[in-house]
């Protein structure tokens, strides 16, 4: 795995960044994941894996990156439905032009961008925020016993987001699973898909990424 992070603290890879346990305060946030390559991970733990994950935290960035051949997911923002609402603290997350592909290969009920137990509150403002995001094909191994992959996944308590120019390639159930607590324009799933708007040219790495990319790799 080939990674370069940018942000206030330093990371392992794949990226994990996860605030203290509920109460002690909102004292992780604001870090800038940019500009990584992230690829073939979770083969061991196939059930925890991914890319990036945030967990219970916020006013983070992830941007311009490719997760690529993931057991599980390949990008998830999470919080314990259980945590109360004054120690969540995944609001104001951005994420944008990112590209996913090869996710769930080891594992169904899944989503290649996933959260769970972010927003279980109503009215759900609208303060986490997906935009130029390309997922490719989520098709397991023909061994995998589980239900069906996704695209994206909205599990209990994804609510509050907004997304916005969004493509999704094939998967074995749908492109897109949520409870009607999302805003979404412009994603190839739904009426009226414009890919003009689409910054292919943008998404994934950018060309001052540092290392060499596998043969077949633009981004």
């Amino acid at each position: 795995m080939s990674a370069r992070r940018s942000g206030q603290d330093a990371v392992r890879g794949p990226d994990k960044v996860e605030d203290p346990y509920p109460g002690e305060g909102n004292t992780f946030n604001g870090h800038l994941l940019t500009n990584n390559y992230i690829t073939h991970y979770g083969e061991l733990n196939p059930g925890d894996a991914s890319g990036i994950e945030l967990m219970n935290t916020g006013h983070n960035t992830v941007s311009h990156s490719h997760v690529k051949h993931s057991a599980r997911y390949g990008i998830s923002l999470e919080v314990r439905p259980e945590v109360a609402l004054k120690d969540n603290y995944a609001r104001g997350n951005t994420f944008e032009h990112l590209r996913i592909d090869e996710a769930g290969l080891d594992s169904g009920d899944m989503g290649a961008f996933y959260t769970y137990g972010v927003n279980n509150v109503e009215p759900y403002p609208m303060d986490n925020h997906v935009r130029q995001m390309v997922i490719g094909d989520v098709i397991p191994d023909e061994s995998m016993p589980d239900s069906g992959t996704r695209g994206i996944h909205m599990d209990a308590g994804g609510c509050g987001f907004t997304f916005a120019d969004i493509e999704v390639g094939k998967t074995t159930d749908q492109s897109y699973q949520s409870y009607q607590c999302n805003d979404v324009k412009n994603a190839n799933w739904e009426d009226g898909y414009d890919a003009s708007r689409m910054e292919y040219d943008k998404i994934g790495v950018t060309a001052g990424f540092p290392y060499p990319l596998p043969d077949g790799d633009t981004q």
